[in-house]
């Protein structure tokens, strides 16, 4: 009756997520927001589903016009990664070969909800729990949590993560040229 109960919650849930991704990927967040909200009643123990909640808000947030809607909307996508977070972390589940990678994941979009949010701190942050969930991705989280901090105008803070990008892979070229950017930016004449 248990295993029952399961196959039609987890269907239930499928039935929920396609729905939701038919709707994102036409741009029609609202209704995958709808989608999502109506999963988490039938199961809020579900990472992905929070997980794709805060994609949602967040990629919903790029279409406001409005600064508190906007802000609102990142507040909430931020609220559900961190739910994803939470969940993930505690499933003990040693089965899954990427639950690392997933959790990494969940920290990368969490971090990029910080950065459109203005929280740079965070964002960087965010970023470094991502390599460090990770270690085989985080040239790319280095190479992210650098972008954002070039653009809020931290140019040693964005330095010094390119540098940990090129570490961790030293044939990724953008990051020396973000590098050689934040460098020229540094630059005197006399």
């Amino acid at each position: 009756e248990k295993q029952k109960k399961e196959v039609n919650t987890v269907k239930a849930l499928n039935e929920k997520l396609a729905a939701a991704k038919v709707a994102s990927d036409s741009g029609d967040y609202e209704t995958a927001i709808a989608d999502l909200n109506s999963a988490n009643e039938i199961d809020a123990t579900r990472d992905l589903i929070w997980f794709k909640l805060g994609d949602a808000y967040r990629l919903s947030a790029n279409k406001q016009t409005d600064p508190t809607e906007k802000k609102k909307r990142l507040d909430s996508a931020v609220e559900s990664y961190q739910k994803a977070v939470q969940l993930k972390q505690a499933a003990t589940n040693d089965k899954d070969p990427n639950a690392t990678k997933t959790l990494a994941a969940y920290y990368n979009n969490l971090a990029e909800a910080y950065a459109k949010d203005g929280k740079i701190d965070d964002a960087a942050k965010t970023y470094q729990q991502a390599a460090q969930a990770d270690p085989a991705g985080a040239a790319q989280y280095y190479y992210n949590m650098g972008a954002v901090l070039t653009n809020a105008g931290k140019g040693d803070e964005a330095i010094a993560a390119f540098d940990k990008c090129i570490a961790a892979d030293p044939n990724k070229a953008d990051a020396y040229y973000q590098k050689g950017v934040n460098l020229i930016g540094k630059a005197t004449l006399q």
